[in-house]
């Protein structure tokens, strides 16, 4: 390490480390080390300095606080996509996927994309983020999803029933696309619109209300693509919904009191959890007690900060999880959620 920190590059070099905060979790002269070396070293982090344990005797460091993306500020940044967005348009038009189409319509197609303008995506943007910039401020994400809708939203114009220039009627056009992006955005569904609504049948007649939502659970639960801690979270939210308060020490806990097993008080017990699962449903539960559960199955030391509660309320806003009290804030500790999704969606996820 000594070594390392002594070289002297000959050319000027910037070493930029992202998520910097997993260096608190690595070897104590790590950060050190990184903060000796004859280059310029860039820290990005959620964290203030502060929360990284520094020790005294180490160099000078300068902060640098940026601001978040304005909505104008992300509509620049998409706007530099145009071309690739058109490209992409372009080459979809003539994959498979379009195999139903004559080559005269192909052909009229691709006239019609390379007509587009730049102004006409742009009013396409602005559209697409009074929808989406409220709820989602992640530009990777944002980027995703709006590629995802200016292919049905050029269906339109392609077909020659709405003009290019006619923001109006493209906006009645494709606001329902929208409304259900925004209801799906983060999971990474694909066509799982279409796939809930399709009948299930078995041995080629339609199954019953349960086989049914439980077929439409596990391709939810399939087709779903939720971040590491959020699947953890959801997993904790259900155990916290589905067991009782008493029992988190005996099951969460590596070392607690023995308890002496009676048959007669297994047996009321195995009623008992019978009675609330079949019956009761799931129980409400507070945040305190979700993040119990979530460090007590989670193997790795995860830091509580605003990003790990902002997946709560992504969880929150997926509808998987309820409030069940008043609607109050996710810091004052008050709030009291339900989890909403049943055991082989849980499995699945698991």
């Amino acid at each position: 390490m000594k070594d390392f920190v002594a070289q002297s590059p000959s050319r000027s070099y910037i070493v930029v480390l992202d998520n910097a905060d997993r260096v608190r979790d690595m070897d104590h002269n790590m950060l050190p080390m990184l903060l000796r070396l004859n280059v310029c070293v860039l820290l990005v982090s959620d964290l203030p300095f502060e929360k990284y344990f520094v020790r005294t005797g180490l160099a000078p460091v300068v902060k640098l606080f940026v601001a978040e993306y304005s909505k104008k500020d992300i509509l620049v940044i998409m706007m530099n996509d145009f071309e690739a967005v058109r490209e992409q348009l372009r080459i979809e038009l003539e994959s498979y996927k379009h195999a139903n189409l004559s080559e005269e319509e192909i052909d009229k197609h691709l006239k019609i994309v390379e007509m587009l303008t730049p102004d006409f995506y742009e009013n396409y943007l602005n559209i697409f983020l009074n929808v989406f910039f409220k709820v989602c401020r992640d530009l990777k994400e944002l980027q995703l999803v709006a590629l995802e809708c200016f292919h049905k939203y050029c269906e339109w114009v392609l077909d020659g029933t709405t003009a290019a220039d006619d923001v109006t009627r493209l906006w009645r056009n494709i606001s329902k696309t929208m409304k259900l992006a925004l209801g799906t955005i983060f999971m990474r569904m694909e066509n799982v619109n279409q796939e809930l609504l399709r009948p299930i049948t078995v041995d080629g007649q339609t199954s019953s209300e349960s086989v049914e939502k439980m077929q439409t659970m596990k391709r939810l639960a399939q087709t779903l693509e939720l971040p590491f801690y959020t699947k953890f979270l959801l997993i904790a939210a259900y155990l916290a919904s589905h067991n009782a308060a008493k029992e988190d020490k005996r099951l969460f806990m590596k070392y607690h009191d023995k308890q002496k097993k009676r048959l007669q008080s297994v047996n009321a017990k195995a009623e008992v959890s019978k009675k609330m699962a079949t019956q009761l449903g799931p129980k409400a539960f507070t945040i305190d007690r979700l993040l119990v559960i979530f460090y007590a199955i989670l193997d790795e030391k995860v830091g509580l900060t605003c990003n790990l509660l902002a997946q709560i309320l992504t969880l929150i806003h997926l509808k998987f999880l309820n409030f069940a009290s008043s609607e109050g804030t996710i810091m004052d500790g008050s709030t009291r959620l339900q989890c909403t999704v049943g055991m082989d969606f849980i499995v699945h996820i698991g």
